[in-house]
């Protein structure tokens, strides 16, 4: 795609994806761009504007969400992250954000698969606006202490595998209205490290 911020969609399987492993350094050379624009499972949205949508999936039979197709490292973060989301309507009250954590590389019972650790809801509500190639996009500040209380909730799930934060990686999102009201259409989603931290339209 033609966009002067050098957008990331899915890399490649080839030399970055080893006996099935993720590994942190390669994904964040990939993702520490200026901008990354995520891609799921369920489909490339591309970035904002593009007349390209996706479909949300059901994650638990009360929940709908979306799950990343290369799981985003959080192990070299130092100050959170921030999520931006578009949606091809106006959504109306955005209530909430909904992330899923896995523990993708770890081997036995210290492996935690999609969707893995949710964390959010109340706890994530939207942080502002932004327009990106005139579409109205939403994002949600994730502190460093987010990551970490996500790192002390899985090692209570799974008591003695020592996990750290670079074990860490994103799965997946979901987005609520309201309380159970999921938003099931995506436009284009980003990431990038740190605070307020929000795609640019150059």
């Amino acid at each position: 795609m033609n966009d002067a911020t050098s957008e990331i969609n899915t890399p490649d399987n080839d030399g970055l994806v080893a006996d099935r492993t993720f590994s942190p350094l390669i994904f964040v050379q990939q993702y520490l761009q200026p901008t990354a624009w995520l891609s799921f499972v369920e489909g490339d949205p591309g970035i904002p504007g593009d007349g390209i949508f996706i479909n949300a999936r059901p994650i638990f039979p009360d929940e709908s969400g979306f799950q990343l197709s290369t799981p985003f490292p959080l192990g070299t973060l130092t100050d959170g992250f921030t999520v931006t989301v578009f949606f091809p309507f106006d959504p109306g009250d955005l209530h909430s954000l909904m992330l899923y954590f896995v523990i993708p590389n770890r081997t036995g019972s210290c492996t935690i698969t999609f969707p893995g650790i949710g964390f959010g809801g109340d706890l994530a509500p939207v942080s502002g606006q932004i327009f990106y190639n005139g579409v109205v996009g939403y994002f949600i500040n994730f502190p460093q202490s987010t990551i970490q209380q996500v790192v002390n909730n899985a090692n209570y799930v799974r008591p003695g595998c020592n996990l750290t934060v670079n074990d860490l990686f994103l799965g997946g999102i979901s987005l609520q209205r309201g309380y159970y009201q999921y938003i099931t259409v995506l436009d284009a989603a980003a990431i990038l490290p740190g605070q307020n931290v929000v795609p640019t339209d150059n």
